[in-house]
């Protein structure tokens, strides 16, 4: 019997080392970082899966001045140096911002690259080894020199550079971006408020990332179109869903003959839907592209919404199981002159609705809807001649609003100088527009004109928070996070 009463308390002690193991380990995987009540993204880190040591790394030189560390690390990247800013606090010498190449795998790589910074001048590289800063880092490291002061509206994310393409999820507490270096190339995400960078999935020998990925509507997982050969060797496009730890990847589009290419991916309202641009290039010698709008199931049914010859343009879901998009009127396809119509295509009766004559719209190089404000909001190129070749060609030249129910347009935007209007085009349910102007980022407001048109930012990428009161944008191949219309006292 006391045998018996021994074993009992014997295993109900180890039962309880289990538990308290296990429960250990569940508290250190979480997520950690408090959510603001109000923004539920402020402060947000995720703890990703741990990814290829980087211990090496070339130093170049350290100076006490940011500046100067920031002019040097963008000379060298011109270069074709992969760079980064690594800052520290010193006991004696302050505060030093170190201007480091890498971070590499190898030691051979790291060579190489010191190798190339001498031969560049700077004879006074240095090999580090076992680096204290990963390439993985935390953005509340060194807090009174890397990360800026809470009475401040811009805060950096990432610093080891790279970094394209940003995507805010849709719950807002993590941002998805495209890198391509030396080491990997692929997407990955960061939380809001800094932390570990997660690897959702990169390239392979067999299989090649690209930029063009969009979260679901519920940021549980991406879409991502992804680079292959096909049965028949040739290279094309495909289709892919991946869920945002990097599991389960599931092909959606598989292409081989006739393959096009896949353009601004846009998710249904519900998630169960996918829109896109098929670009299938030019139809002949007068023509720019054959481009269509298709839609695709989770289960792989491809719908085309229509068979007209010419160009379609996706502008956006109106509602879940309707999209508008742009068909070409009277055969405007060609040269220097296109015209178009709106359309809308209800997915559950299958019924295609126009909702505009030809031509409505004209010369469109990005469409995009905002659907509570019945506007269509699009920017328009106009063909000018190159002095130098001779040749025509399309330059924006300024960005339009369209009221589809009066189908009266105005000018949001127009640029008094050539080349300097981008065409892509970021739209918020509130009326935002916001577009790249001379490098920089600018907003104006559906009601606003070009004399309120406001600067935002120097950056040609750039992704806008779901509430709108944040932009996550590139600088120097780093991910920073800038507050829109905050005063100084929402902003803390």
């Amino acid at each position: 019997m006391m045998n018996l009463k021994l074993k009992v308390q014997f295993l109900v002690y180890l039962f309880g080392i289990y538990f308290i193991s296990a429960c250990g380990k569940e508290t250190e995987t979480s997520r950690t970082g408090k959510i603001s009540e109000e923004t539920k993204e402020d402060t947000t880190q995720i703890q990703g899966r741990k990814i290829t040591s980087f211990p090496y790394a070339i130093q170049v030189a350290a100076f006490k001045e940011k500046s100067n560390a920031e002019k040097l690390s963008s000379k060298l990247q011109k270069s074709d140096l992969q760079v980064y800013i690594s800052a520290k606090k010193f006991p004696e010498k302050g505060i030093l911002y170190r201007v480091w190449l890498g971070p590499f795998t190898k030691k051979t790589s790291a060579t190489k690259a010191l190798m190339k910074a001498k031969e560049l001048g700077y004879s006074n590289a240095f090999l580090i080894r076992d680096m204290e800063e990963p390439k993985i880092n935390f953005a509340k490291q060194d807090t009174d020199t890397v990360r800026l002061k809470s009475d401040e509206s811009k805060k950096q994310l990432t610093f080891n550079g790279g970094c394209q393409y940003p995507q805010w999820s849709p719950k807002g507490r993590e941002i998805a971006f495209f890198t391509r270096d030396s080491v990997s190339e692929g997407i990955f995400s960061i939380g809001t408020g800094g932390g570990y960078i997660s690897q959702i999935i990169v390239s392979t020998k067999k299989r090649r990332i690209t930029p063009k990925f969009v979260w679901s509507p519920f940021g549980d997982r991406l879409a991502l179109v992804v680079i292959e050969k096909s049965p028949s060797r040739r290279t094309v496009e495909n289709l892919y869903l991946i869920n945002k730890n990097g599991s389960s990847l599931v092909n959606l589009i598989s292409q081989d003959r006739n393959a096009f290419e896949i353009e601004d991916l846009q998710w249904a309202p519900d998630g169960q839907l996918l829109a896109f641009n098929a670009n299938y290039g030019g139809v002949d010698a007068h023509s720019d592209i054959l481009q269509k709008v298709k839609i695709i199931t989770l289960n792989q049914q491809i719908e085309e919404l229509t068979f007209a010859k010419g160009t379609q343009w996706c502008a956006g879901w109106y509602s879940e199981k309707e999209l508008v998009f742009l068909s070409t009127y009277a055969g405007m396809n060609y040269s220097h002159n296109f015209g178009y119509e709106v359309w809308s295509y209800n997915v559950k009766s299958n019924e295609r609705t126009k909702i505009l004559g030809g031509p409505a719209v004209k010369n469109c190089q990005s469409v995009k809807i905002i659907p509570n404000k019945n506007k269509l909001v699009y920017s328009y190129f106009a063909p000018l001649e190159n002095p130098t070749t001779g040749s025509v060609e399309h330059q924006t030249s300024k960005i339009l609003i369209l009221d589809l129910i009066t189908g009266m347009d105005e000018i949001l935007f127009e640029s008094q100088y050539t080349g300097k209007l981008d065409s892509r085009l970021l739209v918020s349910s509130n009326g935002e527009v916001l577009f790249f102007y001379d490098g920089q980022l600018w907003r104006s407001h559906l009601l606003g004109s070009d004399m309120d048109a406001q600067a935002l930012t120097k950056t040609r990428m750039a992704t806008l928070s779901p509430n709108h009161k944040k932009l996550c944008f590139v600088e120097m191949g780093n991910l920073f996070i800038l507050i829109l219309n905050l005063t100084k006292k929402e902003a803390e």
